[in-house]
């Protein structure tokens, strides 16, 4: 299940005022045992584009109030960050590399976990 978090500021500093950050952290997190979880990689990349409130290409936009009526006032991530591509339009993905491993690491150790469970359930299953 993803999450949403939304941080309201009432003394926005002043060239941020009129102005919101989203975030799409939605591929930057670890799953093991079936549960999802930020590593300190993960929990550094959106503190710093949070304290940075900059465009990052696929991660992070700040949109402005004009844009967001423009938008018929919705937050809707999809609407303010796009996926990143390459310079050659081709569509590909922009990868962090660490991330991608942690990822992959993270998706080997479900597997493995999950084989041994239906291993574990068909040997029961013979033995009656």
């Amino acid at each position: 299940m993803e999450a949403v978090v939304i941080t309201l500021r009432a003394n926005k500093v002043p060239d941020r005022r009129g102005k919101v950050l989203f975030i799409n952290a939605i591929k930057d997190f670890a799953r093991e045992r079936a549960q999802s979880f930020l590593r300190e990689i993960h929990r550094d990349k959106i503190l710093n584009a949070y304290r940075a409130f900059t465009e990052q290409p696929g991660f992070a936009t700040v949109a402005d109030l004009e844009s967001i009526a423009g938008n018929d006032y919705s937050l809707a991530m999809p609407l303010y960050v796009a996926r990143p591509t390459d310079s050659s339009g081709s569509g590909r993905l922009d990868v962090d590399l660490e991330s991608a491993v942690l990822d992959w690491r993270s998706a080997e150790s479900a597997a493995d976990i999950a084989i041994r469970h239906v291993i574990s359930l068909l040997r029961r299953e013979a033995k009656s």
